[in-house]
């Protein structure tokens, strides 16, 4: 009897034992958000464009009880753009000629908090280089077979020697007409000898899908013009 009551006990004590056993997994950690599409191709497009020093950059910041992206001015009075959460362009804080934007955003400098990096361009920006525009050779239009049709201006830009390397490109659009910016880098020191031999880079800019059918629009990259007319919906 006493070798029964025994074996019980142990046995209800390895009961009490195992209830008490506490679980040392560890949780998965949320999935994070996936970021959206809008500005997955503001950083393509930002990826694009010359290296610059401070580096381009996109800031999360509150303002005026919303959430806002802000990408700062960079060189050559260009305006600093804020973008809604939804990608739509609100305006230009500061930068520009006057360094204060498109006024519409007097306040936003000094009201803005919460600040977030979102993206920095991690491309090394070397002093001993210059921007300087690209002797154009050619501008083509090409439209992709999409719904609703996607178009692109096909460039090929030239390199004038051997010390001359491809920097990017700027695209701004004001209405009907799209200016675009295609750079080389040269060297700061013009005593460098660089040998004599010409070559060109062609690229694919993509202009978007925002073009009203029968519409025609003007090009202008490093001040060679092209037109072209938007086609019809299929």
């Amino acid at each position: 009897m006493k070798s029964w009551m025994v074996a019980a006990g142990l046995a209800l004590i390895l009961m009490l034992a195992a209830g008490c056993i506490v679980s040392t997994s560890t949780p998965s950690p949320p999935s994070p958000t996936p970021t959206p599409t809008w500005q997955n191709d503001l950083i393509l497009k930002l990826s694009r464009e010359p290296v610059v020093n401070p580096p381009a950059s996109i800031i999360q910041y509150e303002y005026k009880d919303q959430v806002v992206y802000y990408v700062p001015p960079r060189c050559c009075d260009i305006f600093s753009d804020l973008y809604d959460a939804n990608g739509n362009l609100l305006g230009h804080p500061d930068g520009g000629i006057t360094g204060r934007g498109d006024g519409k955003f007097p306040d936003f400098l000094q009201e803005r908090k919460g600040e977030l990096v979102v993206w920095q361009d991690e491309r090394e920006y070397d002093p001993q280089q210059a921007l300087a525009l690209a002797p154009i050779e050619s501008v083509e239009v090409i439209v992709l077979e999409s719904a609703p049709p996607q178009y692109s201006a096909v460039v090929v830009s030239g390199l004038p020697n051997s010390c001359v390397t491809f920097a990017g490109y700027r695209v701004k659009r004001s209405d009907a007409t799209i200016e675009i910016e295609v750079l080389n880098w040269r060297p700061v020191d013009t005593g460098v000898l660089c040998a004599q031999v010409y070559g060109t880079v062609r690229t694919v800019i993509p202009l978007g899908s925002d073009f009203q059918p029968g519409t025609t629009y003007t090009i202008m990259v490093n001040g060679v013009e092209k037109t072209f007319v938007a086609e019809p919906v299929q």
